[in-house]
């Protein structure tokens, strides 16, 4: 109760009542978990998602809704032009929830196959220019089944892509 009032209230909170909260706050989540799990009702499709992309450029995106394969495009933005010789970097993160060991990404449009890391560097060609240059940033999970044709979650990013 007493860290409970402490942060409703705005007043200092000791590191040890704080350490209390986050313990008491995983074991109250975690519950909540084991009890849907213990029904399958966690999810309708329990497969890796992916909940943040950023890019080299500095953009942010956060994924709102993991039900459907979210298309981000830059080729407007003045900010994000790529040209050959560049180098594009794009990070994607995974719900942590779910086990690291049990999916691989891949990123579609660039000529890789599925591997363990999360981080594309991709070095623009001289074959690259055009006003839609996509990229497909996708994760699928080590399961005979995938959500999406092959893959489980994915963003489609477009940036444009001038000639030198």
């Amino acid at each position: 109760e007493y860290p409970r009032n402490c942060l409703s209230h705005a007043n200092p909170l000791s590191i040890r009542n704080s350490e209390q909260v986050v313990c008491y706050t995983n074991d109250i989540i975690d519950s909540i978990k084991s009890y849907y799990q213990m029904n399958n009702n966690e999810k309708e499709f329990n497969v890796p998602t992916i909940i943040k992309l950023t890019d080299s450029f500095g953009n942010v995106f956060h994924k709102t809704n993991s039900n459907e394969i979210s298309v981000i495009d830059y080729s407007n933005d003045v900010n994000s032009v790529l040209y050959p010789g560049d180098t594009l970097k794009i990070e994607i993160e995974v719900d942590p929830s779910y086990n690291s060991s049990k999916y691989q990404f891949r990123f579609g449009g660039t000529q890789q196959d599925y591997s363990d890391s999360n981080i594309l560097i991709y070095e623009v060609s001289d074959s690259d220019p055009q006003p839609k240059k996509a990229i497909h940033c996708q994760v699928k999970s080590d399961r005979n089944w995938h959500r999406f044709s092959g893959r489980d979650d994915e963003i489609t990013v477009h940036y444009k892509v001038l000639p030198l």
